[in-house]
């Protein structure tokens, strides 16, 4: 009667489980790592986003950053990019806030493509200066 088939369930395959959306697996985002030269303010707007990250609301024409920017185009940071790294570490915003004239940080930024960003996620926004 029976066909030779084996009558046992064929064994479950387990879904790879989704882990849940974050800035960081933006299709077209890339990472940009600079190093800034702290000169007077750096002119610099942040917004919290999450625990970790930081989003640039706004770069000021006067501080160090637009000045970075203008010598570095190929590494410039610009509006709604996220801060990830702070001289590799977990972004501390301290350190930009008690950074010294002439002192040299490197940050790690996660460019979004601006048709995607999402808005800051909190209003409180610091200057460091």
């Amino acid at each position: 009667m029976g066909s030779g088939a084996s009558s046992a369930p064929a064994p479950l395959r387990s879904k790879p489980k989704k882990s849940p959306p974050n800035d960081l697996d933006v299709p077209g985002s890339r990472q940009i790592t600079a190093t800034l030269t702290k000169r007077g303010k750096y002119g610099l707007r942040l917004a919290k986003r999450g625990s970790n990250l930081w989003r640039i609301i706004e770069i000021q024409d006067d501080g160090s950053i637009a000045q970075h920017n203008l010598e570095h185009p190929d590494a410039s940071l610009r509006v709604n990019d996220l801060l990830l790294k702070i001289n590799r570490e977990d972004p501390d915003i301290t350190i930009l806030e008690k950074a010294e004239e002439g002192i040299e940080v490197e940050v790690t930024l996660l460019r979004v493509p601006q048709s995607i960003a999402p808005p800051p996620f909190s209003t409180q926004a610091i200057k460091p200066t």
